[in-house]
């Protein structure tokens, strides 16, 4: 899926975008699988990202949800859920 969104970045410029959402995605899925981050920590961590994703590609908000944020809530319910 993350080659989806790969496949509508047109420039460089948002391959570079792309890139750094990417990385910070897998920041907050090491935050969500290492139990040292509190839930509030997770959760400003992804709504910043969501921002930024917003900011880089405003049309493609939706994309950015079904891969990323469901990714999250998979590996949240997977590894997290119990620890609530």
């Amino acid at each position: 899926m993350v080659d989806d969104f790969l496949s509508i970045c047109e420039s460089e410029e948002e391959k570079s975008h792309l890139n750094e959402i990417q990385k910070e995605a897998q920041q907050i899925c090491r935050m969500i699988l290492s139990e040292e981050f509190a839930k509030v920590d997770v959760e400003i961590a992804k709504e910043k990202l969501r921002e930024k994703a917003e900011q880089y590609f405003p049309d493609k908000l939706e994309t950015y949800r079904m891969i990323y944020e469901a990714r999250f809530q998979r590996l949240w319910e997977q590894f997290r859920e119990e620890s609530i």
